[in-house]
């Protein structure tokens, strides 16, 4: 189910994404969305070019990966695998969105040499919000 999210203004001006096209820059956006509440979501390109671009018939998986790529390269984005199934972690996600009505969590959680990596861990949510 996607979420709304906060675009804050310093998104704009960060120098890291500058680095990247618009387009994947647009892309990273629609990636919060659909993410779980702690930043993870399901990383098979087919399924994330029609969550986020949904009635785009002329945008090519080609074109959609190669945004998915420039995001690997920058690091806002960490590539993991879980039972043959490739994910996401959105770095920075928490750091950025407030979660006040959190929901349960369901994508496996980012293996821990990701997490300890940024100095953090996933656990900061609870996993049902009963």
């Amino acid at each position: 189910m996607a979420r709304n999210r906060m675009i804050k203004t310093d998104f704009w001006d960060d120098e890291t994404l500058s680095s990247i096209s618009r387009d994947a820059k647009l892309t990273f956006i629609g990636m919060w969305n659909f993410s779980d509440d702690r930043g993870v979501i399901k990383g098979k390109p087919i399924w994330l070019k029609n969550q986020i671009y949904p009635y785009d018939d002329t945008l090519s998986i080609k074109i959609f990966t190669l945004w998915l790529e420039e995001l690997e390269n920058i690091k806002v984005i960490l590539q993991f695998t879980v039972n043959d199934e490739k994910y996401y972690f959105i770095k920075n996600f928490l750091k950025h969105q407030q979660i006040s009505h959190p929901s349960v969590w369901r994508n496996p959680d980012p293996p821990e040499e990701i997490t300890a990596f940024l100095g953090h861990t996933t656990g900061g949510l609870p996993e049902d919000s009963s």
